[in-house]
């Protein structure tokens, strides 16, 4: 595994490649099941959810399929689907609905202001969502509980704000302000969990990067469910497609 990654990715991504080597070993698993939604399009190639999960039905992987020609020849503007659940499977908690997004001009602050895409799995479903982009500000940064989030993560300054909660992040990751390759943010609105992000810029992407990373965890949850303990990327060998999201989950009660 480690020297499948270091053939696949060059030398400007050594962070990133290091990140992927201390995090953890991609696990091998025997899955139960595989799923997948509709394609949905999205710029010139499609997209869907794709469900995994383990021999006793608990959730392995919820990950963004897409075509990577999108990466090729991304949107011109900003876009953003949701993608559906797929039919043959019931929804897993503590998920409402996914979205995957791209941005062409990333978001504030500096640093972060790269091209990037971005898969999302809210807490909320897509009502509530919308009716949170009409939030004040003061409600979106209302500062979590500390044993809700991992530890050292800060709340990420933005000029542009988010419409939709705020994001946490470990700003020791990688240099977000001059150098961002990938962020794992804990999304929240006055102070409780709405959504997990996984990001990457474009051009990590680019390289075709395989691996997985620890996600931190915090001392608590408020919504019962299952949790990713790791982010997942990989490029499908032979189908032009890539992998975006979460692996590995583990059952925690909410307090």
């Amino acid at each position: 595994m480690i020297i499948s990654i270091l053939k696949k990715i060059s030398l400007p991504l050594v962070l990133f490649t290091a990140l992927y080597l201390t995090g953890c070993e991609e696990p091998t698993q025997e899955f139960g099941t595989q799923h997948t939604s509709d394609d949905i399009e999205f710029g010139n190639g499609f997209v869907n959810l794709w469900v995994e999960k383990d021999t006793d039905d608990s959730p392995y992987r919820l990950l963004a399929l897409a075509d990577d020609i999108i990466l090729i020849t991304p949107p011109e503007e900003e876009t953003s689907v949701t993608l559906p659940w797929p039919d043959d499977i019931d929804p897993i908690a503590p998920y409402r609905h996914f979205r995957f997004y791209y941005l062409p001009n990333g978001h504030g602050p500096s640093g972060l202001d790269v091209p990037q895409f971005k898969f999302r799995a809210y807490l909320i479903d897509e009502e509530e969502r919308e009716d949170l982009k009409d939030a004040d500000e003061q409600t979106r940064i209302e500062t979590p509980d500390d044993q809700l989030l991992p530890e050292d993560f800060e709340l990420l300054n933005r000029d542009d704000f988010p419409p939709v909660g705020s994001q946490w992040v470990n700003p020791n990751l990688n240099d977000l302000e001059s150098n961002f390759q990938y962020a794992y943010a804990w999304g929240f609105n006055d102070g409780e969990l709405i959504y997990l992000e996984t990001m990457l810029s474009l051009e990590v992407l680019t390289q075709r990067p395989d691996g997985v990373l620890e996600i931190a965890q915090p001392n608590a949850v408020h919504s019962e469910g299952y949790y990713p303990f790791l982010s997942y990327i990989s490029f499908s060998d032979g189908s032009n497609q890539f992998f975006m999201g979460m692996q590995e989950f583990g059952f925690r009660a909410g307090n």
